[in-house]
């Protein structure tokens, strides 16, 4: 068991004690009991408790400040995706160039509308250079539930994880079903350093002088906390200690046992 250490030189000089009142008064039971204390202590102590010290933990936790990185929403038409026409249409970040590159995105926000009754589930995320493979799917949207006012939906990963925006990726909405669900453009290239993109199938085209309407949200936020920790600092009572100590108690109760032997 572990001890602390004020206890265990309480329970040594309580030993001492009876050891010196025994061989000064020549009880020979002082002597024996001093020497049963040592025993005790000897069987009992597994560790001695020194004291108590501070230990600072670094405790990262990394969460997602949901600022608002780009704001392109101004938009004046309609980009229709549908089953044999363009099926996505996205803002390429264009080789690096773009300001877009290098941001950590946790949220697409794109404007959706629909002409007819589509009635599948569109796509929002980031491809890459091969248009219709994904590096990250944001989220699905049900066309059932578009409206014909353009309206904003957000797409988000999941809390404290993001996206780093790279030179081939496009930020891409995607839908292949019947009717069209509409994707808000505008026709005044207002967002000139990245590029506006469809497609019929695996290959991007330019759309000229165009560009998505859209909205990036995230940038990466590590808040470090230091926890305190109270920690014990403690002394191995070894085999061996227990062995000195069982050794001198057995000194100490054999030489009381040879008092009452001469006593008497």
């Amino acid at each position: 068991m572990e001890i602390p250490i004020l206890l265990f030189l309480g329970f040594i000089g309580m030993s001492f004690i009876f050891v010196v009142i025994g061989l000064v008064k020549k009880v020979p039971a002082g002597v024996v009991i001093g020497g049963m204390f040592i025993l005790s202590i000897a069987i009992m102590t597994d560790k001695i408790v020194l004291g108590q010290t501070i230990e600072e933990t670094d405790n990262t936790i990394t969460s997602i400040n949901r600022q608002l990185l780009v704001n392109q929403d101004f938009s004046n038409t309609n980009g229709a995706l549908q089953s044999g026409s363009n099926i996505r249409i996205a803002e390429y970040v264009n080789g690096g160039i773009s300001p877009l590159s290098g941001l950590d995105v946790n949220t697409i926000s794109i404007q959706l509308s629909k002409t007819g009754s589509p009635n599948s589930l569109g796509t929002v995320g980031i491809q890459n250079t091969v248009a219709g493979t994904y590096v990250k799917v944001f989220g699905l949207f049900n066309t059932t539930m578009l409206t014909t006012t353009p309206t904003w939906f957000n797409f988000s990963l999941p809390d404290g994880e993001v996206l780093i925006l790279n030179s081939t990726h496009r930020i891409t909405v995607d839908y292949s079903g019947g009717a069209s669900v509409n994707v808000r453009i505008s026709t005044l290239n207002v967002y000139p350093q990245s590029i506006c993109q469809a497609s019929t199938g695996t290959v991007w085209a330019n759309c000229a002088s165009l560009d998505l309407a859209f909205r990036l949200y995230g940038g990466a936020m590590i808040n470090e906390n230091t926890i305190n920790t109270l920690v014990d600092n403690t002394f191995e009572f070894t085999a061996f200690i227990k062995m000195i100590f069982g050794l001198f108690s057995a000194i100490l109760m054999l030489f009381g046992g040879l008092m009452v032997y001469k006593t008497d």
